[in-house]
């Protein structure tokens, strides 16, 4: 299983190409690892400064777990 954590730090970059870059570099990733698609779960985060502490992104802290 791969966890995997795309973020954007401005909301133009989200109508781009940014978070689906991200995530197919990942999914790449777990490809060359012998995995699925089906293998990943993703998390992302638009809109968020890369300066907050990932517990405190809102999909940060679901990856984290954190209530």
């Amino acid at each position: 299983m791969i966890l995997g954590y795309c973020r954007v730090s401005s909301t133009e970059q989200v109508h781009g190409t940014s978070l689906d870059n991200q995530a197919d570099v990942i999914r790449a990733y777990a490809q060359m690892k012998g995995l699925s698609k089906f293998d990943i779960s993703f998390y992302r985060d638009a809109g968020v400064s890369g300066s907050a502490r990932l517990g405190f992104r809102p999909g940060g802290a679901k990856l984290l777990g954190v209530p």
